[in-house]
């Protein structure tokens, strides 16, 4: 194609007042090739747009999405659930796998997240990525770039970029404010990243690239209580979080000690061999077969 925008496994666009998204799920594949751009692509929804109440519970992905080129296109908002989403809403419980791979020369590669590739005010609790994601600029395991809060989530799989690239988000960023809504600043919250954090272009400089966060756009943005595995990532700093190894991310004290409840919201099925998953699925879902499996 010359130009491909809001393409969704699911849904392309969907735009809409006070609604709800409950319970969908979306295999399958999605292969571009774009010559001009593509813009706003997701495993389930390529864009979400509107300024009202939204909540998602419980809706999953499982979309392979590989993007190459016919020219020059620049490729921007690109995630494995959901590529853009600008709503003032929560979206929880939810994950997305099947990997994200976007092979094209252009310098615009912005905003490719192994969840989503780009918020704006929007607010994700109990989420999930596992999958690979390679990208350029922007590039997180679960989020590319965020402008919300992320709380009690986690991204585990390879990500690989050339600036301001993450194990769980690529850059926090900020809405701008009004005299009637105050800036908002981004905050991750009880969460944790691991996989390789790598350098796609050898031959480039490096610009943050961070094992839990690649870059912060304002000092107001927070990460409280949240982790990365310095082993598995290969990277010793981050913009926000604390560096854990392996082995500490396996023991159900790293967690507790920051108040993480594992009563409800977290569980560690073995402990010094696991990390922690999310207690909503008795199964850490990784695919279409573990999500059949849990829904039989």
């Amino acid at each position: 194609v010359d130009y491909i925008y809001w393409a969704g496994g699911g849904v392309g666009h969907l735009s809409a007042s006070n609604y709800e998204l409950l319970d969908s799920f979306t295999i399958g594949q999605i292969d571009i090739i774009a010559q001009t751009a593509a813009r706003q692509i997701g495993g389930a929804f390529g864009s979400i747009s509107l300024f009202e109440d939204i909540y998602a519970n419980k809706n999953y992905s499982d979309v392979n999405i590989s993007i190459s080129d016919d020219g020059d296109p620049s490729v921007q908002n690109v995630g494995g659930f959901i590529g853009y989403i600008a709503a003032k809403g929560s979206l929880t419980q939810g994950f997305a796998s099947g990997n994200i791979s976007i092979n094209t020369n252009s310098s615009i590669t912005n905003e490719i997240g192994g969840f989503d590739g780009c918020s704006n005010d929007a607010n994700f609790e109990e989420v999930y990525a596992v999958n690979s994601v390679i990208g350029k600029k922007n590039v997180g395991g679960l989020i590319g770039q965020l402008s919300g809060t992320i709380t009690n989530s986690y991204a585990r799989g390879n990500v690989i970029g050339n600036s301001q690239v993450g194990g769980l988000v690529g850059q926090m960023t900020h809405s701008d404010g009004s005299d009637e809504n105050p800036a908002q600043y981004s905050s991750i919250t009880n969460s944790y990243s691991v996989g390789l954090v790598e350098l796609r272009d050898e031959e480039r400089q490096p610009v943050d690239l961070g094992g839990l966060v690649g870059a912060s756009s304002s000092e107001l943005s927070t990460v409280t209580n949240s982790f990365w595995d310095i082993e598995a990532s290969v990277m010793e700093t981050s913009a926000g979080g604390t560096p854990k190894t392996s082995e500490e991310l396996k023991t159900i004290t790293t967690f507790t000690n920051a108040g993480w409840d594992f009563d409800q919201t977290w569980m560690i099925l073995s402990e010094n061999y696991t990390y922690p998953r999310l207690a909503f699925n008795t199964i850490e879902v990784e695919s279409w077969t573990d999500l059949h499996n849990m829904r039989n």
